[in-house]
């Protein structure tokens, strides 16, 4: 019994460490449905964003992804908001790899201290999904990309720093170590060996830290030797170079799956032909990328490259706004529909009534302004309002144009009370498709009786007799006639309106009282729930012809119509 006791808690230890360790500070991007295509752009113009958008979010697909370089000397907050947003528009997940800056033939090399300057930058832009997807730099195996001297221990110390400040700043982070070049010897300090490369790493900063501080394996999986080698071909040169990677790195005690994003990739045309250069990919895609359910994305390697050394590369064609056979040959591959997530944050930034007469229909603008990171569309998205009192129902017009982060925008709210007094918590709600994606407002709400109103009126010579009738109407802050009512009697100059539905307490509105050849008089008046009283200006018989305004054509009518003014 004492044995299968401790059998029964070592089991549970285990579970519990290996559930600790398949933890992710941002969300595990295989937990939702996911598009996997993607490409990589020398320069997210906008140009390019919407021949990315077309290539990898075709034939059913949306959401796929583009890797974009950002250097340190290029970090502006308004070009890369811009960016961004038109990424948000496109359905582009962004994958961001740090950059520093040229100095000559090489990378200036990063130091621990620049992390600050890279996190004050990221937190200021609104990233388009939740994950923000992080690779530390470039090829660190190659002295040109490390100021002019491979250093595996510095790579790892810089990166340490960096993915700690990052995961300090927030849990949305998804950090990736710098896909290497695996087919670079060891050469001195000039190149070297991934495998070399990251077991001297390890030996710096040890895989207890690395699982924690990353969260996916950022790969250049290319088809070496020399960029041309069969989509058939398995093994740490070849496309499927990642599993190697998976591999090697358990073997040094990453103990979490590490989810692949295959960052750089792709065939070099001239040693083969553009058409083969098509089909390899078209390969590489349905018989790997697509059937590994570890790979979240494959970026190919490159877009739009028109000069040396990456001309062999480009998808576009030199000097055209054509594209190589590649691009609809992918473009034309079945994909999926990806929903990532994204925070929502919808603010109601307008006074929600509190009181509203019962039996009564009542129409109000609501504003809100979008602060979390999608576009409500009034497609995907919509707003309702729920948990409203018995006998209550509420609709809501949805934006006439699409949100974006940062927008303001003005929505009707109709409200048809019930007939009974009532109190309720309601709440205002952000819908995608027909589920909830968070409350945006609590609303506290009274139905309360409809609301009885006292009007002080006079004639131009006195009260005239004890007995007038008159008409009034009411209209809201937005000239919305909400109530009118004929032959309204007046006793002794007073109004007396008794259950006046259509209300809302706390609420200005404007009262008109008309009489037959009288000027209207107007007045205001903020609802209470009782003892509202208001007044208006003397009534003056000088509308004979009644278009409501004084003017020679009353002058004309006058003397004919005078006995109707004693």
């Amino acid at each position: 019994m004492r044995k299968l006791i401790f059998v029964f808690i070592m089991l549970c230890a285990i579970t519990a460490f290996t559930a600790r360790q398949s933890v992710y500070a941002a969300t595990n991007p295989t937990s939702v449905a996911n598009n996997k295509f993607g490409i990589h752009l020398a320069v997210p113009n906008n140009d390019d964003l919407q021949a990315a958008a077309k290539l990898v979010n075709s034939s059913g697909g949306q959401w796929g992804y583009v890797t974009v370089v950002i250097q340190e000397n290029d970090r502006n907050v308004g070009k890369w908001q811009e960016v961004f947003n038109e990424m948000r528009r496109l359905k582009l997940i962004p994958i961001v790899r740090i950059a520093t800056q040229p100095e000559g033939a090489v990378w200036r090399k990063p130091s621990a201290d620049d992390a600050d300057a890279w996190v004050a930058f990221f937190q200021q832009l609104n990233w388009v999904v939740k994950n923000r997807y992080i690779v530390l730099f470039n090829e660190p195996n190659h002295a040109s990309e490390w100021g002019g001297a491979v250093n595996p221990e510095e790579y790892a110390t810089v990166s340490e720093a960096f993915a700690k400040k990052l995961r300090a700043a927030g849990s949305d982070y998804f950090i990736m170590l710098a896909g290497l070049d695996l087919s670079a010897p060891s050469q001195g300090t000039a190149y070297e060996d991934a495998g070399n490369f990251y077991s001297r790493m390890f030996s710096i900063v040890d895989s207890g830290k690395w699982n924690e501080l990353v969260d996916g394996l950022s790969s250049h999986a290319y088809p070496n030797p020399g960029f041309v080698g069969s989509p058939y071909n398995r093994g740490r040169i070849s496309i499927g170079g990642y599993e190697w990677e998976l591999s090697y790195l358990a073997s040094l005690g990453i103990s979490k799956p590490l989810p692949v994003f295959i960052t750089e990739t792709g065939w070099k045309s001239g040693s083969i032909s553009e058409e083969d250069v098509s089909q390899y990919m078209v390969t590489a895609y349905r018989n790997l990328w697509l059937q590994d359910e570890r790979v979240v994305a494959v970026t190919p390697f490159v877009l739009s490259y028109q000069s040396e050394p990456f001309l062999g590369f480009s998808w576009k064609k030199e000097g055209t706004h054509e594209y190589y056979p590649v691009y609809q040959a992918v473009q034309d591959i079945e994909k999926a529909k990806g929903v990532p997530i994204q925070n929502h944050s919808l603010k109601v930034i307008s006074d929600m009534p509190s009181a509203l007469t019962s039996a009564s229909t009542i129409v109000f603008t609501m504003r809100i302004k979008n602060e979390g990171q999608t576009i409500i569309d009034g497609i995907d998205y919509r707003i309702a309002i729920t948990n409203l009192p018995a006998g209550t129902t509420a609709r809501v017009s949805q934006p006439s144009q699409p949100i974006e982060p940062g927008a303001e925008a003005a929505v009707s709210v109709s409200i048809t009370t019930g007939t009974e007094q009532a109190q309720s918590k309601a709440s205002v709600q952000l819908m995608h498709i027909s589920e909830s994606v968070g409350q945006v407002y609590a609303w506290n709400m009274e139905i309360i009786p409809k609301i009885s109103l006292k009007i002080l009126v006079q004639r131009l010579f006195g009260f005239g007799s004890s007995v007038d009738q008159y008409e009034v109407q009411l209209f809201d802050n937005e000239e919305r006639m909400v109530f009118r009512q004929v032959d309204v009697i007046a006793e002794n100059g007073v109004i007396f309106l008794d259950r006046v539905p259509n209300l809302i307490v706390g609420r200005e509105y404007r009262i008109v009282v008309l009489r037959p050849y009288y000027l209207p008089r107007q007045s205001y008046v903020t609802i209470q729930k009782d003892g509202n009283e208001v007044s208006v200006k003397r009534m003056l018989p000088l509308d004979p012809n009644n278009d409501g305004k004084f003017s020679v054509g009353d002058v004309i009518t006058f003397i004919p119509n005078a006995y109707r003014y004693l």
